[in-house]
């Protein structure tokens, strides 16, 4: 499904890919350099691997949740020795089709809530506008119904997955449910409030089913809202927000995962999808970066000295970032993170 240039060249921070259905051929971008992007013949394996930075935030909305505070709170520990620091990967995933893209927010979630990938890695949605094209033939007979999914904001690095009340998400299987009723047209899917290291609080969705359908409805929320923990409530109006079209695509890579592997996991999960939906997906990746790891033997005497002193604290990894993780290049540096209640 992609191809940038051979296997083991690494592409610019920025690399753009495009993903095509099966006998398609494209053309795509990787830095300043042309690339061929092959259909969904699953033989190359090339993955992009993009030099991280800072990511290309769009809004960034301040989070509410002091890093580690609830863990430390809720285990009776006053001191937390970190043993790692997450490093994010971070992409723009261009959509044109909502139930494409609730499809692939679906998948990315649910891979990450597997009990052998929630030490490894977390992902989040932080932000989504997509607007599908219908036509006045495709609403006749049919009522527009807007639903906002209602979440809870938190960060998407420090929330474990399984904690979440993640309102994209919700709206996703929401989506994915809907599907299901012949009569429903998407029309468009938004998050009205959005930042690039948050668990979004709120997505709306607008939709057309007929008649005889609509009833169906309060049944789909109830059981979406049972699933994923995210109320559901009609609305007037969708939200307009001035963003670009498409969703981002929040990534938080823990010890046992690195940004090639991230890379296979999410291309893989598209390159899925897009066999079934025939849609065209284009991705640019605008962080990445591997997990930081703290020296074992200052976290060693570091425990030693809570033993001895008689002090409460426990072994954590940092699911947020760090300056720590950027102040240095050296592998030889001996460094330490501790959180203090």
């Amino acid at each position: 499904v992609l191809s940038g240039q051979e296997q083991g060249n690494a592409e610019p921070l920025g690399a753009e890919f495009h993903f095509a259905p099966a006998g398609e051929r494209v053309r795509g971008r990787a830095g300043s350099s042309d690339c061929a992007c092959v259909s969904d013949d699953r033989q190359d394996e090339g993955r992009p691997s993009a030099q991280g930075g800072h990511p290309e935030a769009p809004h960034v909305r301040g989070s509410n949740q002091p890093e580690q505070a609830d863990i430390l709170r809720g285990n009776g520990n006053n001191v937390g020795i970190c043993t790692s620091i997450v490093a994010p990967y971070r992409l723009k995933a261009d959509i044109s089709d909502i139930q494409t893209a609730s499809q692939f927010i679906c998948s990315l979630i649910e891979t990450a809530k597997e009990p052998d990938n929630l030490t490894k890695y977390r992902v989040t949605v932080p932000e989504m506008s997509i607007e599908n094209e219908v036509s006045e033939e495709d609403l006749q007979n049919k009522q527009i119904i807007i639903i906002r999914a209602k979440g809870k904001h938190n960060h998407s690095g420090s929330t474990p997955m399984a904690k979440r009340k993640d309102a994209v998400y919700g709206a996703a299987k929401l989506i994915s449910s809907l599907s299901d009723i012949p009569s429903v047209t998407f029309l468009e899917t938004c998050t009205p409030n959005w930042g690039a290291n948050q668990i979004n609080d709120c997505c709306e969705i607008k939709f057309a089913i007929s008649d005889d359908d609509a009833w169906k409805l309060s049944k789909l929320k109830q059981e979406t809202s049972s699933l994923t923990g995210v109320t559901f409530e009609n609305i007037p109006e969708i939200t307009k927000k001035d963003k670009s079209k498409g969703l981002f695509v929040d990534v938080r890579q823990q010890i046992g995962m690195d940004s090639t592997l991230t890379a296979d996991m999410i291309f893989e999960t598209i390159k899925d999808i897009i066999h079934k939906t025939k849609q065209n997906v284009y991705m640019k990746i605008t962080a990445k970066g591997d997990p930081y790891q703290t020296n074992a033997e200052l976290v060693q005497t570091a425990a030693q000295i809570c033993e001895t002193e008689k002090i409460p604290y426990e072994i954590l990894q940092s699911w947020a970032g760090h300056d720590l993780a950027t102040l240095t290049t050296n592998p030889e540096a001996r460094t330490l993170l501790l959180f203090c209640k």
